[in-house]
């Protein structure tokens, strides 16, 4: 994008180090009205994580990690809360927190108790930080001038995890030292 877009949009959310934090700029950039598209002459093969390993299906299953599964929601709930439209919010934001509970109730089912840790931190995370996620809402709910259904019928894939789920089972997690370990 244009640097003038760039900042005119805040940029990156500053918080997302790792994970969604393209998705919640592309996102406002479709607020703005905005087209986002990837070229065919830009081909490119994301196999697994370069900075976090992680997040890729192997041999039947879905791998991933601590870090990974924890940043991915915790920055996928502010950028819910930050972008959908008033109505959705109140209802999809809710939902989704309750999707992570429930995501972290089947990581520590399976065993997967640090991880189911770190997801909970992230909702506590979001909890925390939500002044300053309202803040960057009301800029950018002021800025859109694209509803949410435009938005939806570009973005919306259905639930996503129910088909991971269906597809590859609980997804196999390492649950090494994580630098969201430190961050606390």
């Amino acid at each position: 994008t244009r640097s003038e877009l760039f900042e005119e949009l805040g940029g990156f959310d500053s918080r997302f180090f790792l994970l969604v934090e393209d998705v919640d700029y592309c996102w406002r950039v479709l607020l703005r009205g905005f087209d986002v598209r990837v070229p065919d002459i830009a081909p490119v093969w994301h196999q697994g994580g370069a900075v976090a390993p992680g997040g890729y299906a192997g041999e039947g299953r879905l791998v991933s990690t601590t870090f990974r599964v924890a940043l991915r929601e915790r920055n996928t709930l502010t950028t819910l809360i930050k972008c959908y439209g008033a109505p959705l919010a109140c209802i999809l934001v809710p939902v989704y927190a309750v999707q992570s509970l429930a995501t972290a109730g089947v990581l520590a089912a399976s065993g997967r108790r640090r991880t189911a840790r770190a997801v909970f931190s992230g909702l506590g995370w979001n909890i925390r930080q939500l002044r300053r996620t309202l803040r960057m809402r009301r800029h950018v709910q002021r800025s859109r001038v694209v509803g949410d259904a435009a938005i939806l019928s570009r973005m919306y894939r259905g639930v996503w995890k129910i088909h991971l789920l269906r597809h590859y089972g609980v997804p196999t997690v390492s649950e090494g030292p994580s630098p969201l370990d430190a961050a606390r």
